[in-house]
């Protein structure tokens, strides 16, 4: 008599449980990959508005924005948002004066965003001028100084791209940029092409440097995804 071959209860349940580890495994490894490739193609989105946005500011001001307000500090800064926010979409702003030290609704509370690295931010952005975008993105932007130049930034500017939702770290849906006199947008990032200390340079995720992640702001303008290990586009 011919034997019939089959797997026991005991088998089967035994393969069903490894498919599921290797599942628990590889799931959160595509979908994380996935989410970086749509967050880069927000960013790549945005930052193409802000720079065109910030280019019309700086043409209506004459060609150059290097004496564009006469303020400083945090009146400064909603000098800069509320000029942006004539020329983008935004659902809700929140000015730095009215955030004040210990709210700013609409950006993250202190520790709850992140450096590449996973150290997270102390602070909430309070001095900065913020608002919510038509997009859901988050946005603030804080003054470097008065008088501005073409290599000395006037402001500085952030975007989270998906706004509450995480991972809310550097490189990964948080990106900034530095704004300049001539009309330029610069996103901080590797082989910055301007003699201003503010760009932070990394983009790797051991790095324990300060800036860690906001360099990624620019490699994220050339990749479709960022191998955060190396600091390098991904192949496809």
């Amino acid at each position: 008599m011919k034997k019939k071959l089959a797997f026991t209860l005991a088998e089967t349940l035994i393969v069903i449980a490894i498919i599921g580890i290797i599942a628990s495994i590889v799931t959160p490894m595509l979908f994380g990959t996935t989410n970086n490739a749509e967050n880069i193609a927000k960013w790549k989105k945005t930052y193409s508005e802000i720079s065109q946005a910030w280019m019309l500011i700086t043409q209506e001001a004459g060609g150059s924005a290097s004496k564009l307000f006469a303020t400083s500090g945090e009146a400064l800064a909603d000098d800069y948002g509320n000029a942006f926010l004539e020329k983008l979409n935004y659902i809700k702003k929140c000015t730095a004066v009215e955030t004040g030290s210990s709210d700013n609704p609409c950006w993250h509370e202190a520790d709850n965003w992140y450096f590449l690295n996973k150290v997270a931010r102390s602070d909430n952005r309070s001095a900065a001028f913020s608002a919510i975008l038509n997009n859901g993105s988050f946005f603030y932007i804080g003054s470097d100084r008065t008088i501005c130049s073409d290599t000395l930034s006037c402001f500085y500017l952030g975007v989270d791209i998906n706004g509450e939702k995480p991972p809310n770290t550097y490189g990964k849906d948080i990106f900034i940029g530095y704004g300049y006199a001539n009309g330029k947008f610069l996103p901080a990032g590797a082989n910055r092409d301007v003699s201003d200390t503010n760009l932070g340079d990394n983009c790797v995720d051991t790095s324990v440097a300060g800036d860690c992640g906001m360099g990624c702001s620019k490699l994220a303008l050339y990749c479709n995804k960022i191998d955060y290990a190396n600091g390098t586009c991904l192949e496809e």
